[in-house]
């Protein structure tokens, strides 16, 4: 699995699963685990700083939540 790491922690919505991450996610919903990044540690994990990031050519507004017409505004102002 590879991750992103930006705005201070993982970004796990923008991560790449490997198909073997589904047994330890099935295994970690049915005993009602619903936290992501804590299954990180049972599968072998990149994360992929915000260097590497900027590299390729993304940069952390990419990563950045949009929930409330405010964050939107905001959103809308530095484009």
């Amino acid at each position: 699995m590879t991750v992103p790491r930006a705005l201070g922690g993982l970004q796990p919505l923008c991560a790449v699963y490997r198909k073997g991450f589904l047994e330890p996610a099935d295994r970690s919903l049915r005993a009602e685990k619903n936290k992501i990044d804590a299954l990180f540690a049972e599968v072998e994990t990149r994360a992929i700083d915000q260097n590497e990031l900027r590299n390729a050519g993304f940069g952390e507004e990419m990563f950045r939540n949009v929930n409330t017409p405010d964050d939107w505004e905001k959103a809308q102002a530095e484009l």
